[in-house]
């Protein structure tokens, strides 16, 4: 199915029936794409728009000063160079959101020139005053440039993703993309695996009755674009441009199955859960995350291909026994959270109180549901030894020790995540079944 011949429009859904919409009206990735802007400009929003565009210092040079030269031909364009507020580089802190609406009030059009961070802050201030958003990639680090959501730090400590209104056009030059920190291009080759876990742990979740009802249709779009490039870990490590370009395609494709669904859903699990967790912990401690999010994520991924292996190998008897005869204390590694890492202040207690409750249903209907969760949603993940040869070909960390993450920190994370987000996944079977207390032999 080409998804990109529905956008700007509404579809009914060929895999689940649904009415999907998706509002993104231009996705351009391709060689001099910056050239571009200034007929997507004026095509999407008209001649003479005044326009905010958002950067900070390395995306400024990466992309923001050349996209600056070509929107001026369209309109006035602004820059708001964001400057680093007691971290090194600007992050998904929410106290920058303020700074661009003050700037981007009286503007027609917000654009943002980075990655993830400066994308999902873009985004977020444009949705908080109602302007659309155009989004110019300086890496192929994430799916935020077309998603509908912004993955933000509030007061510091708590990571939530808000929804928000897509960009209106999303601008990738293969120039800029190539030419990205090599870390930023592992972060989302890595990041860009994500997909088949999030779908386990969907499809699992809607078997349960709890969360977005699954529908096959996301999974099939990231796949056929994965296909063009997980096999090539050293192409991308080596910039291989054509192998880039399916990269970007990929990571796009998770935003865009991201707004198709409504939710996350699509592109985030457990994975995420453990990602967030190590996020938390680390700017509670100071400025700084520990790793980028997609070389985190990427081990969350391996360590659930582990889980989700000894799964598909657990005998119906073994599952019984131990869901009858193990019983986790949530309360324990909640006070575990907030004695060692970070206050369960904000959205944790709402997101603590829906897991216990999904944590009801999960052991209610476990065994009901085990030969279809280990002929479905388990079959989904691909084996650990290959996740691990892909991630290692383009020499991403494969243990959270490669990325100089603490290993008893590392250990809590992969117990706790889950108390951090309502969405149930694979942590969850694994914790009732008291495979989490076996967290060593999945780390490594």
């Amino acid at each position: 199915m080409d998804i990109l011949s529905y956008l700007g429009s509404s579809f009914q859904c060929p895999r689940c029936g649904r009415q999907h919409t998706l509002p993104i009206r231009k996705v351009i990735n391709e060689k001099d794409a910056l050239a571009q802007l200034p007929d997507i400009v004026g095509e999407l929003f008209g001649t003479g728009v005044s326009m905010v565009l958002v950067a900070d210092e390395n995306t400024w040079e990466a992309a923001g000063k050349r996209a600056a030269t070509f929107l001026s031909q369209s309109g006035k364009a602004s820059p708001l160079v964001l400057t680093p507020r007691g971290e090194r580089r600007v992050s998904a802190l929410d106290c920058y959101v303020g700074e661009i609406r003050a700037c981007a009030a009286a503007a027609d059009v917000i654009v943002t020139a980075g990655a993830g961070s400066i994308t999902d802050l873009g985004k977020r201030a444009a949705d908080l005053l109602g302007k659309p958003v155009l989004s110019i990639g300086s890496a192929p680090s994430n799916n935020a440039y077309t998603s509908n959501l912004a993955a933000l730090l509030v007061d510091g400590t708590v990571k939530v993703t808000v929804p928000c209104r897509p960009p209106a056009a999303v601008v990738c030059d293969t120039d800029v993309m190539v030419n990205a920190p090599l870390d930023l291009i592992r972060a989302g080759f890595a990041d860009s695996l994500v997909k088949a876990f999030a779908n386990a742990d969907w499809r699992f979740a809607s078997m349960l009755g709890l969360g977005d009802p699954y529908c096959s249709l996301p999974l099939e779009l990231v796949s056929f674009a994965e296909s063009r490039y997980v096999e090539k870990g050293e192409k991308i490590a080596a910039r291989d441009p054509l192998s880039i370009t399916a990269l970007v395609d990929g990571l796009n494709l998770g935003g865009i199955s991201m707004v198709i669904i409504g939710t996350s859903t699509p592109a985030s699990g457990g994975e995420h859960h453990i990602s967030h967790f190590l996020d938390m912990t680390a700017h509670r401690r100071g400025p700084e995350v520990f790793a980028l999010h997609g070389l985190q994520v990427g081990v969350g991924c391996l360590v659930l291909a582990r889980l989700w292996k000894r799964l598909r190998e657990m005998p119906r008897a073994e599952m019984e026994r131990r869901l009858l005869s193990y019983a986790p204390d949530h309360d324990t590694h909640r006070r575990t959270i907030e004695t060692l890492y970070f206050p369960f202040s904000g959205t944790l207690p709402t997101e603590y109180d829906g897991k216990l409750r999904a944590i009801g249903v999960l052991r209610s209907r476990l065994r009901e549901l085990w030969d279809d969760i280990i002929s479905g949603p388990a079959r989904i993940p691909p084996e650990p030894d290959t996740l691990r040869g892909w991630l290692g070909s383009a020499g991403c960390g494969l243990t959270y020790g490669e990325l100089g993450i603490d290993s008893r920190i590392a250990r809590d994370a992969v117990v706790c995540a889950r108390y951090i987000r309502t969405r149930v996944t694979v942590l969850d079977i694994a914790g009732e079944l008291g495979l989490l207390e076996e967290v060593d032999s999945f780390l490594t």
